[in-house]
């Protein structure tokens, strides 16, 4: 199987690429959370502030999105591209933020650890940082040491942390690269 995820999701792809090389053929890890330079310590996670705000904002969704500064305080930090964002996109990761059982415990469960699991070389591995990844930058979260040896080190200019809203095509592109069906 090939396996692709974003922040979070990146770390676990790594980790089924480590834990599982029988059955695992690829990882795509764009913007993978755990490659920290420091493990993360803070009782709060860095993003508390918008699931607070999605929480409140779920109530008004239409009238926030067509607020720039509303949508700005929501979106700037994961994507420089946050004016181009639809409703539907807006709409659906509010949501997310705002009713996910797991948040907390999920940032519990990771403070002070960070990806350090061996992955098979017969995995293929690419990581995949945007060039403006304000939500896990490159002197804070991005050490390449931590990564896989034979990982596919791939930086995308003009792109932020969500990599799927600001390229969706080439986010398509390198994972069926990754996985060798492009």
């Amino acid at each position: 199987m090939h396996v692709a995820g974003n922040s979070l999701g990146g770390w676990i792809a790594l980790e089924m690429g480590a834990v599982a090389p029988k059955n695992v053929s690829s990882v795509t890890a764009l913007a993978p959370a755990g490659l920290w330079h420091q493990v993360p310590t803070s009782k709060f996670p860095p993003s508390l502030l918008a699931r607070i705000l999605a929480k409140i904002s779920r109530y008004f969704m239409r009238i926030a999105y067509q607020i720039p500064a509303l949508k700005a305080l929501g979106y700037k930090k994961i994507t420089h591209l946050w004016r181009e964002l639809s409703f539907e996109s807006c709409r659906d990761s509010v949501i997310a933020m705002a009713t996910s059982k797991g948040y907390m415990p999920t940032w519990r469960g990771l403070l002070g650890k960070k990806f350090d699991s061996k992955i098979d070389p017969s995995v293929d591995v690419s990581i995949v940082f945007g060039d403006y990844d304000l939500t896990l930058p490159e002197n804070i979260a991005q050490k390449r040491e931590v990564a896989p040896e034979h990982a596919q080190w791939i930086v995308v200019e003009n792109c932020a942390h969500v990599i799927m809203w600001n390229y969706p095509e080439l986010t398509v592109d390198l994972i069926k690269r990754t996985a060798k069906i492009a």
